[in-house]
């Protein structure tokens, strides 16, 4: 599991630990379990902000897509296979970038 978070942008150390361990209290809770019923690390305790940070990013992450979202990428006009090209390209090498895609149809900003 800490190689799944690996791969997806969590940061080394213990952001990711706290990660995988955030992941598997959460499916704990779920069975009125928690990480102090079994032999795990107990979370280190960043700022809530941190945090909440990390809940997003694992409940992002576990957002299934499913086959006909993927399909639905071939219906895309011009300008959107240009932008969703752009951002998936961002993410495939890790890059960051701000982009906007409320701007009017001739403006692209790249």
């Amino acid at each position: 599991m800490l190689k799944d978070f690996a791969r997806n942008g969590i940061p080394n150390s213990y952001p990711r630990i706290n990660a995988v361990l955030l992941h598997i209290k959460a499916l704990l809770e779920q069975h009125y379990m928690s990480l102090k019923d079994y032999d795990l690390p107990p979370l280190k305790q960043p700022n809530d902000l941190q945090e909440e940070l990390l809940r997003l990013i694992i409940n992002e992450l576990n957002i299934p897509v499913s086959v006909e979202d993927l399909k639905k990428i071939d219906l895309l006009n011009e300008n959107q296979e240009l932008v969703f090209n752009v951002v998936i390209e961002h993410l495939k090498t890790n890059r960051p970038a701000v982009i906007f895609v409320d701007r009017p149809a001739d403006i692209i900003t790249l």
